[in-house]
């Protein structure tokens, strides 16, 4: 006899097709829940904030840059992922020219994946300042909601909330899941040899046309 459970699926809305603020049909598809009560899909303690505040202040960088001129509105919003493995953070530069992501594993917090998900939110200037001031010796906690993201540091909380993500970037995301699992490594280098090649890019930001 083989061994059997019940699992009832919960869902927060019906999947549905309903009309956009232009008026075109959109395609909604709900995604089950079993802790629909929790307000986050993601809450934990973060163990090394120094090198998390770091990276993901790069990753913001990215996102805020434009790799050729000219410049359009800027897009600020990284997108967080959460699964029972791992957070990801990840986006497009301003141009979509460069994808850029940070993956935290389960070993870089002590907390609770209470389900999956996926948010996306501006990391404005009081969140890029909150990043820059973490320290090891601080307690940091992270959280990741569908309509928020939670810096708290000693009491102090820096709020994110969740913003619309814009079609290129959809886009941009299908592509980048298309050709990443062919992927393979090439060249590895440290820490050291790797600012010492940003370092030794040119500072200019024009790009030179071939002649």
């Amino acid at each position: 006899m083989s061994a059997g459970i019940d699992f009832t699926y919960r869902y927060a809305f019906e999947s549905n097709v309903e009309q956009s603020a232009k008026g075109k049909p959109q395609l909604c598809l709900a995604t089950c829940d079993a802790s629909l009560a929790q307000p986050y899909f993601f809450d934990g303690r973060v163990r090394q904030p120094r090198m998390l505040g770091e990276m993901l202040y790069v990753l913001s960088d990215v996102v805020r840059t434009h790799f050729f001129l000219p410049r359009p509105t800027v897009i600020l919003d990284p997108v967080v992922t959460s699964n029972e493995d791992m957070l990801r953070f990840e986006g497009f530069s301003g141009c979509c020219g460069v994808y850029a992501r940070v993956d935290l594993p389960a070993s870089g917090f002590d907390g609770e994946c209470k389900g999956r998900g996926t948010t996306n939110v501006d990391f404005n200037t009081d969140m890029r300042a909150a990043l820059l001031r973490l320290r090891d010796e601080e307690d940091v906690e992270f959280a990741v909601g569908a309509d928020e993201v939670v810096l708290s540091r000693d009491g102090a909380k820096t709020v994110e909330k969740k913003v619309k993500l814009p079609l290129r970037w959809i886009k941009g995301f299908s592509e980048v899941q298309a050709y990443q699992p062919r992927l393979e490594p090439r060249i590895e280098v440290s820490a050291a040899e790797g600012l010492r090649f940003i370092r030794d890019l040119p500072k200019s930001s024009r790009p030179k046309m071939p002649s």
